[in-house]
C-alpha cells in the first residue's frame, strides 16, 4: 500500500499535478492556528503576487476567524497594480494606519520578515512564500516553496486542497499573481505554476486582466524610460543604468524588464536612491546564470541581497555606503557599481 501510494505521488510530480494530499495536511495545520475569535492582520508587500494570495487568505479562513485585514507596507505605484486593486475591489490598508492592538494573530505572504522595514518588532504566526528562505525569524507555521514561481501557485493548490472554488475575482487575480511573478511562464517555473494557470484560467475574467496588463506604462514613466536609454552602459552582455534619485524602485523593476528584450543582452542592474537606502534590481536570462547569486555576491556584505536565478534585488543603507565610498554621489555610487559589475565572477571585487 505504502509502494502505490508513492507511485501515485511521483505519477503526480511528473504530469505537473501538484501534491494535494500534502497540502491538505498543511491546511488542517494552518486551521488548527486559528479560532472564530481571531482576528488576522495580513501583512504584503503590494505587488500581484501578494495581493492575489493576500485575496486567497480571507477566502481559505472566512469560517475561521472572525475577520482579517490586509495592510501594505510602501506604496503601490504601478500602475497595473493600482489598476488590479481598483478593478477587483480588493480592500486593503497602509500599515501606517493600522492599529496593531486590534489584531490577536499576524501573517506575511509572498515575503518572509526580514524583506520588511516594519514599525516594531512582531511575532508572526503565518508565513507562506515562495522565495529564498532567509533566516532571523520565527513562524507557528511556515510553507515557504522556493522551487514555485509564484506564492499564488501555492494558494491556489491550498484552495483546491479545500474544495474551494476560487471566484471569477479571485481566479482573475491569482492568475494575474502567477503571470506577473513568472514574467508569463518565462522565468523560474514549475510544472505547478502551469497547472494553477490552467486550473485558474477558465474562471478567471479575460476583459479585466487584459485591462490590468494594458495598464503597465503611465505618461510619467516614459520619462524614466528616456532618463535610462540616455545613462545606459553597456559592458559585453550587461546592461546597466544609474537612475539616481527617484521615488518608488517599482520603476527600476519596469526599466530592468524592459532592457532584458535587448538582443544579446544576458544581464541588466538597475539601480537607483530612494529615501535611505540604494537599491538595485537584477535581471538574468536564467541560462547558466544566477541574479540571485549575482546580488548576494555583488552587494550581500553591505546589505539584503538576494533572489532568484532570473530576478534579484539588493538593499543597502546609505549608511553603510559611506564607510566604503568618499563622497556619497552619483557619480560616485555609479562608478563603485559599474567596478562591481564589471569584476564579476574574479577572485577579489574591486571596491
Amino acid at each position: 500500500m505504502r509502494k502505490l501510494r508513492e507511485t501515485g505521488t511521483q505519477m503526480r510530480r511528473m504530469s505537473g499535478f501538484p501534491d494535494l494530499e500534502s497540502t491538505r495536511l498543511k491546511l488542517h495545520e494552518l486551521r488548527r492556528l486559528f479560532s472564530p475569535e481571531d482576528r488576522l492582520l495580513i501583512v504584503i508587500k503590494p505587488d500581484p503576487d501578494s495581493i492575489a494570495c493576500s485575496l486567497a487568505m480571507k477566502t481559505l479562513l472566512l469560517k475561521s476567524i472572525k475577520y482579517a485585514t490586509t495592510a501594505f507596507v510602501g506604496e503601490i505605484t504601478r500602475q497595473e497594480n493600482i489598476a488590479l486593486v481598483k478593478l477587483l475591489s480588493i480592500p486593503m490598508q497602509r500599515i501606517e494606519e493600522i492599529d496593531f492592538e486590534e489584531f490577536n494573530r499576524m501573517s506575511i505572504l509572498d515575503g518572509q520578515p526580514t524583506h520588511f522595514d516594519l514599525p516594531q518588532d512582531h511575532h508572526f504566526d503565518v508565513i507562506i512564500d515562495h522565495h529564498p528562505i532567509t533566516k532571523g525569524y520565527s513562524a507557528s507555521f511556515q510553507d515557504i516553496r522556493p522551487s514555485y514561481g509564484s506564492t499564488s501557485t501555492i494558494m491556489t493548490e491550498y484552495l483546491s486542497a479545500a474544495r474551494i472554488k476560487p471566484s471569477t475575482r479571485l481566479s482573475t487575480a491569482l492568475l494575474y499573481g502567477i503571470k506577473t511573478d513568472t514574467n508569463n511562464f518565462e522565468r523560474h517555473t514549475r510544472a505547478e505554476d502551469v497547472w494553477a494557470f490552467r486550473y485558474l484560467f477558465p474562471r478567471a475574467n479575460k476583459n479585466v486582466l487584459r485591462k490590468i496588463e494594458l495598464s503597465e506604462l503611465s505618461p510619467e514613466i516614459l520619462s524614466y524610460f528616456k532618463m535610462a536609454f540616455d545613462r545606459m552602459k553597456i559592458f559585453k552582455d550587461k546592461i546597466f543604468v544609474h537612475m539616481g534619485e527617484i521615488d518608488h524602485p517599482d520603476i527600476c523593476v519596469q526599466l530592468a524588464d524592459f532592457l532584458m528584450r535587448v538582443n544579446n543582452i544576458s544581464w541588466t542592474v538597475i539601480s537607483s536612491v530612494v529615501d535611505d537606502d540604494l537599491v538595485i534590481i537584477l535581471r538574468s536570462d536564467g541560462y547558466r546564470k544566477d541574479a540571485g547569486k549575482m546580488a548576494s555576491k555583488l552587494f550581500g556584505d553591505l546589505g539584503h541581497a538576494g533572489g532568484h536565478k532570473s530576478a534579484a534585488r539588493a538593499e543597502i543603507p546609505l549608511e553603510n555606503l559611506r564607510k566604503r565610498l568618499r563622497g556619497l554621489t552619483e557619480e560616485t555610487i555609479e562608478k563603485w557599481i559599474t567596478r562591481r559589475i564589471k569584476g564579476y565572477r574574479t577572485i577579489q571585487l574591486p571596491g
